[in-house]
């Protein structure tokens, strides 16, 4: 064998290693790829599962708003001085269904301010300067203050609707 053939022997060889070595990384960046892609599409359907996930919830939020809010309109007016028992209970049941839901972020918050905050704060405020609920055949009762205080989060609820209203009314002026 001349010095060529084995230069030629050697060159082939060094050509096989080097196409062994570009096709290695070649079918290792294949496996990469298709790992990726099964990755992205994982990552995608979950984006799409909490995308849908959080309209659905939206709408839910939206639709329980929308029920309150009716509920609140149906709440006979409240005077203070001549209280009608039944319908102060039926108000504070509605007050603390707000604020549970409010609290528990199933309704939307800023529909809540919008629609009936002021509703929810005038009934807050008439129910707690209510003295006496009348309940009994003798027309004794608890007070409105009292009932309210049976939850806290209803007060907790109107404070917080107020410092919104107060914080949107500074930014107006």
């Amino acid at each position: 064998m001349e010095m060529k053939d084995i230069l030629a022997l050697i060159g082939a060889g060094v050509a096989i290693v080097i196409s062994i070595v570009a096709l290695w990384s070649s079918w290792r960046q294949a496996r990469e790829q298709a790992n990726l892609e099964i990755e992205l599409a994982a990552k995608d359907a979950e984006l799409q599962r909490s995308i849908r996930d959080e309209v659905a919830r939206s709408d839910k939020r939206r639709f329980f708003s929308t029920t309150l809010w009716d509920r609140m309109i149906g709440v006979s007016d409240i005077d203070p001085a001549d209280p009608v028992g039944p319908d102060i209970r039926k108000a504070v049941n509605l007050l603390e269904a707000v604020a549970m839901s409010w609290e528990a972020d199933i309704v939307d918050r800023q529909m809540v301010l919008v629609s009936f905050g002021h509703l929810y704060n005038d009934l807050y405020d008439k129910v707690k300067r209510t003295n006496v609920v009348p309940e009994a055949a003798d027309g004794s009762g608890p007070s409105g203050s009292a009932l309210l205080n049976s939850n806290p989060f209803i007060e907790k609820i109107n404070n917080q609707i107020i410092e919104e209203f107060q914080k949107r009314s500074a930014i107006a002026m």
